[in-house]
């Protein structure tokens, strides 16, 4: 394992494990696919393993880790027929939640929501902040649809996709397959200013955009010999 955990204090328990570890996948230091050994962890983190194993079963439930009686846990790694399912649900899903949220916009979420595109393309060279801006703006207007419910599964369903994208984009198995931001300026800008037709097939095109590009990098990790694919990780 190439990134190093800090130690925590025994009291700080699974809640900054599991949140160090989160951070780890999701600003893309650790490779898809890459085991995670409760040992190993444990020695990093000084902590016992039960507590390893209680932060790595948190993560399996956000979509983050997966766990395999077999291997352990490692990290999310998604087949391209899984992000074919995931982001088939997404697409449905999330635009639901831009057809509840257009009615309900009021100007100061407006102004939020352009906020937050702007300072996505401002800091689109520093990927970390990209992302956690990218999940905050799409996790902001599934809130302003008012359907709790809706906003919960799409939570679930979306963090394995964003946390594979952002670790496609500092993987060198991906080679020449750039996975990119997209356009959320003009995204936001579509869904605040157009009718709500035109918010809902804007963000239909979004995720579809984004569909094409991960479907790619994703046939491509597993066409790799070298990847750690879960065909052989059954064998």
């Amino acid at each position: 394992m190439q990134t190093s955990f800090a130690p925590v204090k025994r009291e700080s328990s699974r809640e900054i494990v599991s949140a160090s570890i989160r951070e780890a996948i999701l600003e893309g230091s650790l490779q898809v696919g890459q085991r995670l050994r409760e040992v190993q962890l444990a020695g990093q983190f000084q902590v016992s393993r039960p507590v390893i194993r209680e932060a790595l079963q948190q993560l399996t439930y956000e979509g983050l880790v997966e766990l395999n009686s077999f291997r352990g846990a490692q990290v999310i790694d998604l087949t391209p027929e899984q992000v074919d399912e995931m982001l088939g649900l997404r697409l449905i899903l999330e635009s639901e939640a831009v057809r509840l949220a257009k009615p309900r916009l009021k100007d100061r979420d407006k102004r939020r929501l352009r906020e937050l595109a702007q300072a996505m393309s401002d800091a689109a060279r520093e990927s970390r902040s990209v992302v956690q801006l990218d999940l905050e703006l799409h996790e902001t207007l599934w809130s302003l649809s008012g359907n709790e419910t809706l906003m919960k599964h799409l939570v679930l369903l979306t963090r394995p996709l964003f946390a594979f994208g952002v670790i496609l984009r500092h993987s060198r198995q991906s080679g020449a397959v750039r996975h990119g931001i997209g356009d959320h300026v003009n995204l936001i800008k579509r869904i605040c200013d157009g009718s709500a037709k035109e918010a809902v097939e804007a963000m239909e095109s979004h995720i579809r955009e984004n569909w094409d590009r991960t479907r790619a990098a994703a046939a491509r990790i597993h066409a790799d010999p070298t990847a750690p694919q879960k065909k052989r990780a059954r064998a």
